[in-house]
């Protein structure tokens, strides 16, 4: 398991650039990579990791740059391909996928990234908050 801090921007508010900062969590499981993009899932899995590291007492200990090197090439592949949909916050899941449902006339099978995969983090975030008014 590999967690990462992303960075945000910060600006106005109604700048669609600004990105709070996220937790991204990527469990690899032989060859396939997991992303767990749910902050509290993440803060709990960094949380446990760390209380795993104090517990063995490595806590003060860096990692080698070679060891932070090969992680980040192991997962290379996968940050590549991230996009905003696979980063956006869990209150937005059951919000953009019912409006999909709405839109579509039908229930869908892959939560609505058919039609709104392609947004901004901060568009997604945006619609579901409109969505959940109605």
């Amino acid at each position: 398991m590999t967690i990462l801090l992303l960075g945000g921007r910060t600006g106005s508010p109604q700048d669609p650039t600004v990105l709070p900062p996220r937790l991204l969590a990527v469990r690899d499981d032989g060859g396939r990579a997991e992303i767990i993009g749910d902050q509290t899932e993440a803060a709990r899995l960094l949380s446990q990791a760390y209380a795993e590291t104090r517990h063995l007492d490595r806590h003060n200990i860096r990692p080698e740059f070679a060891q932070v090197t090969a992680t980040l090439d192991r997962l290379h592949g996968t940050l590549g391909q991230l996009t905003h949909w696979d980063i956006r916050p869990a209150r937005t899941v059951s919000l953009l996928a019912s409006l999909a449902s709405f839109l579509t006339g039908r229930p869908v099978t892959d939560g609505g990234q058919g039609q709104f995969g392609d947004l901004t983090l901060p568009a997604i975030e945006k619609l579901a908050e409109a969505w959940a008014w109605f």
